[in-house]
């Protein structure tokens, strides 16, 4: 990523480094290791601590899944490969609008490498290990941050994102969407057009 940046984004323009997810969490290391590439940094449900089956047990699932040294390429308990009988709209935890979520299915549908199973032990250790760093040095973030946390989000723990607004100090600004899921940049209208424009918003004033 940083051979990408030096590469391709211009230093003329304003940088804003947007991530989601996971990519939330390798941002958020990213501009904690590199303080000067970027303007400002924009989180959108990111993993600064992965939601395993509870919050309450996600620590202790990391501290577990980091003493595994066989089976790391096993899927976790309680998940399994991709199944496109198991995946329907109203079980969904992703998002409220079906049109979107449909639109994901077709693009499945023409690359079928894109569909993923659940985590792996091995995927696990690695997410758990990189989100806690994100987080315990997040007070080396010294540029303007927007976190979006979606209200009704079991992909990720918020309480981690919490504490990482506040690690980072008064440049923080959390901005939580009431009934929002996890993927907000692919919800229904009115959670979608929240988000988009806080984004915005928050963009115009760097």
């Amino acid at each position: 990523m940083k051979q990408f940046v030096s590469l391709y984004v211009p230093r003329e323009k304003k940088r804003i480094l947007i991530g989601y997810s996971m990519g939330g969490a390798i941002a958020s290391l990213y501009v904690e290791q590199n303080p000067n590439d970027f303007n400002a940094l924009v989180l959108s449900s990111p993993m600064h601590q992965p939601d395993i089956l509870f919050s309450s047990i996600t620590n202790v699932a990391c501290e577990v899944v980091a003493l595994r040294k066989r089976d790391i390429d096993r899927y976790i308990i309680g998940e399994k490969s991709y199944d496109d009988s198991e995946h329907n709209f109203d079980a969904n935890p992703l998002t409220h609008s079906k049109i979107r979520y449909e639109v994901s299915k077709i693009a499945f549908d023409i690359e079928p490498s894109a569909k993923l199973g659940g985590p792996s032990v091995r995927w696990l250790n690695q997410a758990c290990k990189g989100s806690a760093k994100s987080v315990e040095e997040a007070s080396k973030i010294k540029i303007p941050v927007l976190l979006l946390q979606a209200q009704n989000d079991v992909i990720v723990n918020k309480e981690a994102q919490n504490i990482f607004c506040k690690n980072v100090g008064k440049s923080c600004k959390g901005y939580q969407i009431d009934g929002a899921y996890h993927e907000l940049f692919v919800e229904k209208d009115t959670i979608r057009e929240k988000a988009l424009t806080a984004v915005l918003d928050f963009i115009s004033k760097i």
